[in-house]
């Protein structure tokens, strides 16, 4: 497979798994994740086997965007999980203060 289409490949399933992550359809993510890092390795091997200084340099730019790409993703489902979790100590309180409520009221 052609250089350019890996690469191309690559970053339409960067693109898709923001998307995924932004609407919170998280199900797929990491099957997209796991075809993305499968690309990326087939990317590794090819251009290691070309040898060309040029190439390996492009391949080193494009893994750092997509690890910098990647970091901003992290810390937005970093952030989205404390969000949660937060929301769960919440419903978790006020479940006990219903119940307090209602021992007190003898419902």
């Amino acid at each position: 497979m052609p250089l350019g289409n890996l690469y191309q490949q690559i970053e339409q399933l960067s693109a898709e798994i923001v998307t995924l992550i932004s609407e919170d359809t998280f199900e797929n993510v990491s099957d997209k994740l796991a075809l993305r890092l499968s690309l990326m390795k087939q990317l590794s091997e090819a251009v290691l086997l070309e040898g060309d200084d040029k190439a390996k340099n492009e391949l080193r730019e494009f893994l750092t965007k997509c690890q910098r790409d990647d970091d901003q993703q992290v810390e937005q489902l970093l952030a989205e999980r404390t969000k949660v979790l937060a929301d769960s100590q919440k419903q978790s309180k006020i479940k006990h203060a219903v119940n307090a409520y209602q021992q007190f009221s003898g419902n």
